[in-house]
């Protein structure tokens, strides 16, 4: 290629036809590439070059010359294609794996070998980029779109194009601003999308580390009430719902009870949830249950947990550790049967309603907590 005199290329952003009638008057100069319906790049020696840029300005359209010291993809470089062709003989050959839009046809590549006489042609002929990205948009219908390369050069012409609605354009490596996070970026938004990375490849084992998750943002305050009186202390405590209620065993004669959310005793001494159903001595073992539950899922000592903490103001739960609860309860308390969500997110307001519910739940003469 060093051998073939000098040439250049040129830019254009205009429609096809001001290209083509441009072209049509000037025979040095060949359609070197097509990225989309009004971006072109023609090639040629630099005196014809310079004449249609000026008269491509005449009409009101860009044109830029390129960086390039030769008309790469045209007809100036047929001497040399056939030395091209020998060396890429000397290269393995194999069908791709994944499906590949060929820029040399305009398409998605079929039968057509990938081979020396593949690549030789291509270094002569007009690279067809628009018509291949169509082609892979419109048979193939990506959700993302990545660019391999050292800047972005390709998803401008993407968005030029119109072809990237609904399609996420990603690069790892955007030009020498990057900071070196832009890989970790795009393996971040492509595994939320539903790839799977292969970790091994992209992290060394000596290189991974644990991070701990950040807290909510709105809010940095304990999720679970460590200064709240304990359960032996019989303080009062708030409930979530806005009111004091008895930390304690409920006390008092003749079927006195706490307040709403609390446990109280039955009419026969017998401490039962709001439901009436539970047996002599329910209530310590419900809420011992639940209590060892809510510490096994948000990791928090069953020793600091008061049965006035709210789930989700408190103790930080969401929908996943909820449906994780569920299944915790269930397995310590058997004779609760199999919980319906939806009918636990209304006790779902602190330990103690959760407990009042689940107590009333236990058939009358079982014992919750064994078969």
């Amino acid at each position: 290629m060093a051998e073939l005199p000098g040439g250049g290329m040129l830019a254009v952003r205009g429609e096809r036809e001001a290209v083509d009638a441009l072209l049509a008057g000037e025979p040095e100069l060949a359609l070197a590439v097509v990225n989309g319906p009004a971006d072109t790049v023609l090639a040629g020696g630099r005196p014809a070059l310079e004449r249609a840029a000026a008269r491509l300005a005449g009409q009101g359209l860009r044109a830029r010359l390129l960086d390039a010291p030769l008309a790469f993809h045209s007809p100036a470089v047929a001497p040399v294609v056939p030395l091209l062709r020998e060396a890429a003989a000397r290269a393995a050959v194999r069908a791709p794996e994944v499906p590949f839009a060929s820029t040399r046809y305009g398409r998605l590549l079929r039968d057509e070998p990938l081979d020396a006489a593949y690549w030789g042609a291509q270094a002569a002929e007009p690279v067809l980029f628009g018509d291949a990205l169509s082609a892979l948009v419109g048979q193939l219908a990506p959700t993302h779109l990545v660019e391999l390369g050292p800047r972005p050069q390709l998803l401008g012409l993407v968005g030029r194009a119109g072809l990237g609605a609904g399609v996420d354009c990603l690069h790892p490596c955007p030009g020498p601003a990057a900071t070196g996070r832009e890989l970790a970026d795009v393996v971040a938004a492509l595994y939320r999308a539903g790839l799977d990375p292969d970790w091994s490849a992209l992290y060394a084992p000596q290189h991974r580390r644990p991070e701990r998750l950040a807290p909510y943002a709105f809010d940095d305050r304990p999720r679970f009430p460590r200064t709240e009186a304990r359960v032996a202390a019989g303080e009062a405590v708030d409930d979530g719902g806005g009111e004091g209620a008895e930390a304690g065993t409920a006390h008092g004669a003749g079927g006195e009870r706490a307040e709403r959310g609390r446990l109280r005793p039955g009419p026969d001494g017998g401490d039962r949830g709001e439901g009436g159903r539970g047996g002599p001595g329910a209530e310590p073992v419900v809420v011992e249950a639940v209590v060892g539950a809510v510490a096994e899922v948000g990791g928090y000592p069953a020793g600091e947990l008061t049965r006035g903490a709210r789930f989700y103001e408190d103790l930080g739960f969401d929908s996943v550790m909820i449906m994780q609860l569920k299944d915790r309860i269930e397995a310590r308390l058997p004779q609760v049967g199999e919980l319906a969500v939806p009918d636990l997110i209304p006790a779902l307001r602190s330990i103690d309603s959760l407990a009042v519910h689940l107590a009333g739940l236990v058939p009358a003469g079982a014992t919750p907590g064994k078969e």
